[in-house]
């Protein structure tokens, strides 16, 4: 029997892309008839929320704030962003502005009382009285590493983090995740996804370098998401995104990957040899098969064409979409 699955999306640098990974991994979960509860903890106005097609004027109904309140807070209500499948509790700047101080200040009270050094697990505990309805919890947070981050890890079964490819300086920003997430007593596993990949780049190529050093064996290289202007693009105009190129078929694949491997995580098959084959040096990298045209990403509606994306073949021809890899 597969159990709940909290899916923490954290990124220490901005920029890397970590608000469309989230909504492309929640969406793609959505479309494989999975529940999905998306938890918002990030309150810039363009986020998880807006991208996903919510009202993020203020005042909100309900947020993270009534939540981590419990029973002093207002009724669980989250917004339906696809009914029965995507469900969505959003967030904009204000009034998610008093979660990091409640937060800390709850913490402080729960501190004094007993006298010890307690786990930051106030998300965690509250996350268990909502989620029962749901497959899956996906939490995006905000980029700095305060009591908001901290307790999103703590709740944490699986952190993704994006890794922008588009220089290789970037990488060095996924040591502060690391160092953070080693004082993280709940110990989730972790996995870096190589986002924004340019393949005829060299400084893509140095960074997809760079990360296989740093990452310590949990780089999806499999699940490498290239660089795909038309993603950001669909967000911003509300509207379905296709796979009509090459890069945008290896984007597809690479989303069902990373579907692929959250629910077998959840479900405990071998989703997770996704990660181990990405470092297996005796296995060559399978470029993405060419996939038929006008193939949905972002619609997760239950649909006869919604099809999710072929299992790359050991025989599959090569395309011109292959970054460097171990051979």
């Amino acid at each position: 029997m597969a159990e709940i699955l909290r899916v923490v999306v954290s990124a220490r640098k901005g920029g890397c892309g970590k608000t469309v990974v989230a909504v492309l991994v929640a969406r793609e979960l959505a479309r494989r008839g999975r529940r999905v509860l998306v938890l918002d903890l990030d309150p810039q106005r363009v986020g998880v929320s807006l991208r996903l097609g919510a009202p993020v004027d203020p005042p909100l109904p309900y947020t993270a704030v009534d939540l981590v309140l419990g029973p002093s807070g207002r009724p669980f209500s989250a917004h339906s962003v696809i009914e029965g499948r995507l469900d969505l509790v959003p967030a904009n700047q204000r009034d998610l502005a008093p979660l990091e101080r409640l937060l800390a200040e709850m913490h402080e009270r729960r501190t004094a009382a007993t006298g010890g050094d307690l786990r930051r697990d106030l998300l965690d505990t509250r996350l268990a009285g909502v989620e029962v309805d749901y497959d899956f919890v996906l939490v995006d947070t905000p980029t700095g590493f305060g009591e908001v981050t901290t307790n999103a890890l703590e709740a944490a079964d699986v952190v993704l983090s994006p890794i922008d490819m588009s220089s290789a300086d970037n990488v060095e920003s996924l040591a502060d995740l690391q160092e953070h997430l080693e004082e993280v007593k709940r110990q989730p596993r972790v996995f870096f996804i190589p986002n924004k990949y340019v393949a005829r780049e060299r400084q893509s190529q140095a960074a997809l370098a760079r990360a296989r050093v740093l990452c310590r064996g949990r780089l999806l290289e499999r699940a490498l998401l290239p660089s795909c202007a038309a993603v950001a693009q669909a967000m911003a105009e509300r509207r379905d995104f296709v796979a009509t190129s090459e890069t945008a078929e290896a984007l597809s694949l690479g989303v069902w990957r990373l579907g692929r491997l959250l629910i077998g995580l959840a479900e405990g098959t071998a989703g997770e040899r996704l990660a181990e084959g990405a470092r297996d040096p005796r296995r060559r990298w399978l470029p993405p098969p060419r996939a038929p045209k006008q193939r949905p990403v972002l619609d997760a509606r239950p649909r006869a064409h919604a099809l999710p994306a072929p299992i790359a073949p050991r025989s599959s021809p090569l395309s011109r979409f292959r970054p460097p890899g171990p051979s």
